[in-house]
């Protein structure tokens, strides 16, 4: 095994500047091909936003039959809801009467309704909205200070001119009311599941941005003090961004045998940073421990035997490193719910990209960097940070700061272990009073506009309230309704939706007095 890690350094030693170019190739086109996508979207647009499934779940399969029969006639719609604004002040609604008049003309609409009545649309003939339930009262919120506006839409071609439409419309809306002269105007919120699915896809973007943003430079400022310069401590970054961009890659790939939920896109993140500071530290640190030990300089080149010494060794522990994890987290892909496996697959993508980066990026870049590693830097002419650095990052002498801890806990392990022990204890007590649950548009940030609207909505418009639970039974609507009676004599059900017949299968819907469902 140390022969193949020898061998491994010399090809980097012979070509350092490939290995490197080829690095930065491959991460490029690995990032452009999870961001770009070459089928069927990009990465991003493929991970879904559904809900949480475990494979042959009674729920699982409620889900899958609901998706599996959406309504043959309309389209996704869209809801606009105006705060603020009473519908019965005649003055204050009038300039929205324009406003419905025009989304109602716009093509493929069946209808837009709101509490002033029912704007036909071109395709009025086309769609149910005749045969719609909901009537302009129900449109009212409880407490009379806001109402909806809702468009119904025939089906679309695809999700993609969905979301162009519904794009284009809340711009109609955005420019209606800035264009208003009104003394007071409304707070204007606008849902729809494409405006929502988008907003996750976006977030998601966001938040990874974001979060390399912060760590990638609390981490570097957290090495140039191990290291001591900002030479060393760039190698294991730079391991992490390639790490990062493969890691993508590898779940770009995942995406089309398992289905992803996008939370697993920034395990990538957080596992690419992680792995690929541990590993790069264990090489760096090694490498730059053969540098001083050897008396690298310009005359004196050492590089090529002090990579040998440092990939036999400490990329030796890297690479049994990587292989327990990668089986640890590879357990997951065999788990039944959808949204453990993406996790696996990106777990196990981001470990393999910091091995290979660990045993090959790392090791160029610390060749390439060379005997600069054993000067001293400029922060070591800084009095204060010079002594403690000389207390973190002095790799010529055998003591320092975490030799010393090492002296402290092998005097008082029992010491050590009680209070570290304690420690975590008081850490994981939030655990004694959590509640697991599906997590839908909470996921995003309360300034979220669609978030907005749905927060508190069933309690502003109780009409139209969805069921807390569906029901999805191989019986008759009328068997299922003889169910449904009995379902009412238990706590907490308060009404029940009547039975309908769907595809040979009776559904219904129930709701309950608990406004947290997991509780």
């Amino acid at each position: 095994m140390a022969n193949v890690f020898t061998s491994l350094a010399g090809v980097i030693a012979r070509r350092p500047r490939v290995v490197l170019i080829a690095w930065v190739i491959a991460s490029l086109g690995m990032y452009s091909l999870a961001t770009i996508g070459v089928g069927g979207g990009n990465l991003f647009e493929r991970a879904s936003t559904g809900l949480p499934t475990v494979q042959d779940a009674d729920s699982t399969k409620v889900y899958e039959f609901r998706l599996a029969h959406p309504s043959e006639t309309t389209g996704p719609m869209l809801t606009a809801e105006f705060r603020g604004m009473s519908p019965d002040a005649v003055s204050s609604v009038a300039p929205l009467r324009p406003l419905a008049e025009e989304i109602a003309a716009r093509p493929g609409v069946i209808a837009v309704m709101w509490p002033q009545g029912l704007v036909p649309g071109p395709e009025v003939v086309a769609g149910a909205s005749a045969n719609d339930p909901v009537t302009p009262d129900v449109l009212v919120s409880v407490d009379g200070n806001a109402f909806l506006m809702t468009v119904s839409y025939v089906p679309f071609a695809d999700e993609g001119a969905a979301l162009r439409e519904h794009q284009q419309v809340v711009g109609i809306i955005d420019a209606v009311m800035s264009a208003s002269t009104a003394s007071s105007l409304p707070e204007v919120r606008v849902y729809s599941n494409p405006l929502l699915y988008n907003d996750f896809t976006t977030q998601i973007e966001r938040d990874l941005l974001a979060g390399e943003a912060v760590a990638l430079p609390i981490a570097l400022l957290v090495m140039v003090f191990v290291f001591g310069g900002f030479l060393a401590a760039s190698a294991p970054l730079i391991g992490a961004f390639a790490s990062i961009a493969g890691g993508l890659a590898v779940l770009f790939g995942f995406s089309y045998p398992i289905e992803l939920d996008q939370s697993a896109i920034n395990v990538v993140t957080v596992l690419g940073i992680g792995l690929s500071i541990d590993y790069g530290l264990l090489i760096v640190s090694r490498f730059r421990e053969e540098i001083a030990r050897l008396g690298d300089s310009r005359t004196h080149d050492v590089r090529a035997e002090a990579l040998a010494i440092t990939l036999s060794t400490a990329g030796r522990t890297v690479a049994f490193s990587a292989v327990t994890v990668g089986i640890s987290v590879g357990g997951m892909l065999v788990f039944s719910a959808e949204l453990i496996r993406g996790i696996g697959g990106a777990a196990l993508g981001v470990v393999l990209m910091a091995l290979l980066s660990a045993l090959t990026l790392v090791p160029a870049v610390l060749f390439l960097y060379g005997h600069r590693l054993a000067k001293r830097s400029f922060l070591d002419r800084i009095p204060g940070v010079r002594h403690l650095l000389r207390r973190t990052a002095d790799v010529s002498s055998e003591e320092g700061f975490f030799s010393r801890l090492a002296v402290v806990v092998q005097r008082r392990p029992w010491t050590i272990v009680g209070a570290v022990t304690a420690v975590l204890l008081v850490l994981a007590s939030p655990i004694l009073d959590i509640a697991v649950r599906n997590s839908d548009y909470q996921l995003l940030p309360v300034s979220n506009e669609r978030r907005q609207l749905l927060d508190g909505f069933d309690a502003r418009y109780p009409s139209l309230a969805s069921p807390q639970i569906e029901v999805l039974a191989e019986a008759t609507p009328q068997e299922l309704d003889t169910w449904l009676a009995n379902a009412l004599t238990v706590d907490g059900v308060t009404r029940v939706t009547p039975a309908e017949s769907t595809d040979g299968m009776a559904t219904a819907g129930l709701f309950t007095s608990y406004p947290d469902q997991a509780g």
